[in-house]
């Protein structure tokens, strides 16, 4: 590579890194933290990963469902401290008693979570999802395993059509196993702002935790992911603690 073609290829890959980095506003602590990947970026990843999620988790076909799903995200939506993206809330047919999101504020919800979930609970678990969304976690999380370099050869359509997919993979595989005891932290608390401000019962999600403990005990398959994730006991308690403060 001769030094004509070295610099410019160092002031493109400048360009795009500052085209991508965001700053915002932590709406739990007030501080400023950054991004790598801005909205724009992040949003495109999402999509690329939810087209590779679509192979593998059909989505429930029942409109009553997925009606039910969409009534609940228009109402958190408006309330979300983030708002330079466009939630989707997707039910997918799925026997596990899960949710995800993944960056760009693609929501998932199991049907069988659905089924075990009263209205007011549902709302905090799609609202501790978009708490996870305003906070970056999870696009945080991609960057400090993966790299910004890899994220945007995906990103701009860099890479191989069978690379591409395997990345996507690993992606997925690092978001769908959930986040440090922080961030669930974190996530639990927004949950209960915005699902009191969009006029449900802030202990929703309290109350479906412990529905999740007395039928799968203290560690189920929706805190499974991680060692590091905070027990369900330990979280109901600091939930009804935060929701009682009104």
């Amino acid at each position: 590579m001769n030094k004509a073609h070295y610099f410019f290829t160092v002031l493109i890959s400048v360009g795009v890194l500052l085209a991508g980095c965001a700053t915002f506003v932590n709406p739990l602590t007030g501080r400023q933290e950054s991004v790598l990947l801005g909205t724009p970026y992040e949003v495109a990843l999402g999509r690329q990963m939810q087209a590779e999620i679509a192979r593998t988790y059909p989505p429930d076909p029942s409109p009553e469902t997925q009606a039910r799903a969409q009534r609940i995200l228009q109402q958190l939506a408006p309330h979300a401290d983030r708002q330079d993206i466009s939630y989707e809330c997707t039910v997918v047919k799925n026997n596990t008693v899960n949710a995800f999101v993944v960056p760009g504020g693609f929501i998932y919800v199991h049907s069988a979570l659905l089924e075990q979930a009263n209205d007011d609970e549902l709302c905090a678990v799609i609202a501790h999802e978009i708490g996870h969304v305003v906070a970056r976690h999870g696009i945080k999380k991609l960057q400090a395993n993966l790299g910004f370099s890899l994220l945007m050869n995906i990103v701009l359509g860099a890479e191989s059509a069978e690379k591409t997919r395997q990345i996507l993979g690993v992606c997925f595989s690092l978001v769908s196993l959930g986040y440090s005891r922080q961030d669930e932290f974190a996530a639990d608390e927004l949950a209960i702002k915005y699902t009191r401000a969009a006029g449900y019962n802030p202990e929703g999600l309290a109350s479906f935790f412990e529905k999740l403990r007395l039928k799968y005990g203290d560690v189920s398959s929706f805190e499974a992911w991680a060692s590091d994730h905070p027990p369900l006991k330990q979280r109901i308690e600091r939930i009804r603690q935060l929701s009682a403060r009104g």
